[in-house]
Formats: C-alpha cells, sequence, structure tokens
C-alpha cells in the first residue's frame, strides 16, 4: 500500500442496503479494508514456520488478510470478523453492482510438498476503480495534459524565434525549458517574442548603442523586462550625439 494514496468515499454509500446494516464499529472495519488495499500489483512470498511455501499476487483493490490478525487489530472474534466478511461478501458479487462490497478466496490454497495448506484470505473489493478517479478527476487530468502539450509548444516556439534572430543561438532546448517556463507564468508567449524582436533590432542596428550580447538564459533572467514595449527600449539605447562605430567590440555572453 503505498503511503501517499488515497480512495473516495461516496455519500451515496450511506444509503447502500449492505452500508444500512453495519453497526457503526463495522463501518469503520470497512473503510480500514479500503484503506489497506493494494493501489498496484505485485507478488510476495507466504511464509510458514519461517519457511517460504507459496507466493500470492494482489492487484488493485486486492489485499491478503488473516482473519485472525483482523480480529486482534479490530477487537473482535474471529468468528464476527468472518460473519463481517461474509455480509460484505454477498450472492452475485460479481453481477449486481449494488449488491456485494466484496469478493473473497478463502482460504487461498498454497502447495506444501504433497500437502494443499490454507493460509490466508485474498479480499478484492468489487468495483475498486469508483474508489480511485473519477470523471471529473479523468476530466481535470485530461485538460492538465493538454495544458503541458500547449506549454511545451510555446516553449519551443520562443526558442526557435530566438535562434532565427541570430543574436546567440543554442542547439539544444533542454538547457532553457525551466527558464522560459518561468517567463511564461508572467508573460505570453507573443509578449517574450515581441521583447526578443526588440533586442535583436537593439543589437545589429547601428542607430543603437546597446551592444551586450546575451544568451537566452541570461536575457529572459535580465533582459526581458528592460526590452518589453512598456519600457520603450527603442528609444532608450538610441544613439545621442555620438556615433555607433565608436562603441565596443561585442561582448559575447554563452549562459
Amino acid at each position: 500500500m503505498a503511503k501517499n494514496n488515497y480512495v473516495k468515499l461516496f455519500r451515496s454509500q450511506l444509503k447502500h442496503p449492505i452500508w444500512k446494516n453495519l453497526e457503526y464499529e463495522t463501518g469503520k472495519a470497512w473503510i480500514e479494508l479500503l484503506i489497506l488495499s493494494s493501489s498496484n500489483t505485485y507478488c510476495f512470498q507466504v511464509v510458514r514456520y519461517d519457511r517460504e511455501v507459496g507466493s500470492v499476487t494482489l492487484h488493485p483493490g486486492q489485499q491478503y488478510v488473516f482473519p485472525g490478525n483482523l480480529a486482534k487489530r479490530w477487537g473482535w472474534s474471529v468468528q464476527k470478523v468472518n460473519d463481517f466478511l461474509n455480509k460484505l461478501a454477498t450472492e452475485n458479487a460479481f453481477k449486481n453492482n449494488d449488491g456485494a462490497m466484496i469478493a473473497k478466496d478463502y482460504p487461498i490454497k498454497i502447495p506444501l510438498g504433497k500437502e494443499m495448506i490454507r493460509y490466508g484470505m485474498r479480499v478484492t473489493i468489487l468495483n475498486w476503480e469508483l474508489y480511485q478517479v473519477n470523471n471529473g478527476e479523468k476530466e481535470l487530468t485530461k485538460k492538465s495534459t493538454i495544458l503541458k502539450e500547449l506549454n511545451k509548444e510555446e516553449r519551443l516556439s520562443i526558442f526557435t524565434y530566438w535562434n532565427e534572430m541570430k543574436i546567440v543561438k543554442h542547439k539544444s532546448i533542454k538547457r532553457f525549458d525551466k527558464h522560459i517556463n518561468s517567463a511564461l507564468k508572467n508573460y505570453t508567449e507573443s509578449e517574450i517574442k515581441e521583447a526578443i524582436r526588440l533586442y535583436g533590432i537593439v543589437l545589429h542596428d547601428k542607430i543603437y548603442w546597446w551592444d551586450y550580447r546575451w544568451g537566452l538564459r541570461e536575457f529572459l533572467l535580465r533582459g526581458l523586462e528592460k526590452f518589453m514595449p512598456d519600457s520603450e527600449p527603442l528609444e532608450t539605447y538610441k544613439i545621442r550625439g555620438r556615433n555607433k562605430f565608436e562603441k565596443q567590440k561585442p561582448k559575447l555572453s554563452y549562459m
């Protein structure tokens, strides 16, 4: 059982015929069965008298239980545990969704030489998927996936546009993914591209005195706001009273 997993409880369960017939303490026991069920498929070895005697595979919604252990856990008699599990596993377990709450293999038979020993019980929570992701969450997951794909396209588009401006060309987007993503939290794709365009103009045109050549990472961290249209970079960095050729040689930055 993974610590970070969870199960859902439905208000409609209060109207379930079996739930109505449960005592208050057995209701708590039912919830524990849900919580203790496996969230993944895995196989484990069964040990008897310090000797491995077989293996049991559990799938999501299943658990391997011992009535004696449950009796100690819940403060019940073993008979009460068995009666409780039998009540949950009524007839038509796999046919009637409004009927049984569990299906059980009891007892599991495991070979020990020529002998078949009885060892524990495998309990299956019926309709397990209903206690996991509902349609609303599936829709949210779907929307989240779509948003991630759109964001990926935006990042690639910005990276490609940067290289097209021939400022400092980069080979791979991987180094810049998180920085582009961070910039997209504050600016739109078109706003970032416009800032890159203005930076390219200022850098390449002789009428502007700015000559510091940033790489994409440094531009996003230090220059993005400076070259936003609201900062009026075409006016701010225009040469006034001196010649463009008096500029120093461009400084390259590959950060």
